[in-house]
């Protein structure tokens, strides 16, 4: 059977970009001026370039910001400040250079591809309940490999004193993370490379460029850290494939890292809720910011759960559509 992308269906003899409402609207045809300018593949490396360039400029007013607080707050901006102040500076940075990336990506949508956002899969219908229910598996799965951590005393848990507004900031964070890094990656990136090529193509390709944007980050550079963060980059291009919409992976991106961030991540200096104790070998359960063995597995259960309840039964679903 011929392998047929997310983004698209079959409507007569003219392949069209699905409608994520499985809709049976008329298919319009394109005029000239509606096409894109660029073929996909180069439209995918002027694309990242783009985003470099729109990071690199979004990134100096977030550290300035960064180094400013941290100054006003001690005095100096030793080792040991900037040390304790990395979770802020990571945040602040953030914070500068994703929204020039979310407006990037809407740039080229709009202007180089001539599409809507929906092309990309930023629907409008059910986007609450699906990117609700992402967030609700992440959180949950998140607080279940705790517990089996805690029920273990692999770790222990003890609350820290993280103010009300820093618990929004992290909040904010990790919606604003969640949000940017599936529309580059599952969004942009995922559609064009499928239009160049397949949709495994186009998921291999993704998965691997997200592992290799979080390098520098813990131990994502070593074999466990590497395998870890690429189950969680297919796990997330399943989602995204299995909905046809970017909602649910933003939810689960941004409720796995709140629960990740929230629990020891004041070890890397977030605002977490839990300071975490790890109380078992650190190549069984990794400490803060790093992959143990029991990670991995955990993370292999939550792709094999995507795969097998998300993802198999759309296909099923997608493979009867004559």
């Amino acid at each position: 059977m011929e392998e047929r992308g997310p983004l698209h269906q079959r409507t007569g003899e003219v392949e069209q970009p699905a409608l994520t409402d499985f809709s049976t609207a008329p298919v319009q045809q394109t005029s000239p001026s509606s096409q894109p300018v660029l073929p996909p593949l180069a439209r995918v490396a002027v694309y990242l370039t783009a985003c470099m360039v729109a990071g690199g400029v979004g990134a100096v007013p977030g550290a300035v910001v960064a180094f400013t607080w941290l100054f006003a707050q001690h005095g100096e901006l030793s080792e040991k400040v900037i040390e304790r102040g990395m979770g802020v500076i990571v945040l602040s940075v953030l914070f500068g250079i994703y929204p020039f990336i979310i407006l990037t990506t809407w740039l080229f949508v709009r202007y180089i591809d001539r599409r809507p956002l929906n092309s990309i899969g930023l629907t409008t219908q059910r986007w609450g309940k699906e990117m609700g229910g992402g967030a609700a598996l992440g959180i949950v799965f998140m607080s279940v490999t705790m517990g089996v951590y805690l029920a273990l005393d692999w770790i222990r848990l003890t609350p820290t004193s993280t103010s009300w507004g820093g618990w929004l900031i992290l909040t904010l964070g990790c919606l604003l993370v969640g949000f940017t890094e599936e529309m580059m990656f599952r969004g942009y990136l995922l559609t064009h490379l499928e239009e160049w090529r397949s949709r495994r193509v186009a998921i291999a390709v993704t998965t691997v460029l997200f592992w290799m944007a979080h390098l520098g980050m813990g131990n994502v550079h070593h074999p466990l850290g590497a395998a870890d963060m690429l189950a969680i980059g297919l796990t997330f291009a399943l989602c995204r494939v299995a909905t046809r919409s970017l909602w649910l992976p933003i939810g689960l991106h941004a409720g796995y890292n709140w629960i990740a961030l929230s629990i020891g991540g004041d070890e890397l200096g977030f605002p977490a809720l839990y300071h975490m104790e790890v109380r078992a070998p650190h190549w069984l359960v990794g400490p803060p910011g790093y992959v143990g063995v029991a990670d991995l597995v955990f993370g292999l259960l939550l792709l094999g759960f995507v795969y097998g309840v998300l993802y198999r039964p759309s296909q099923r679903q997608w493979d009867a559509v004559p």
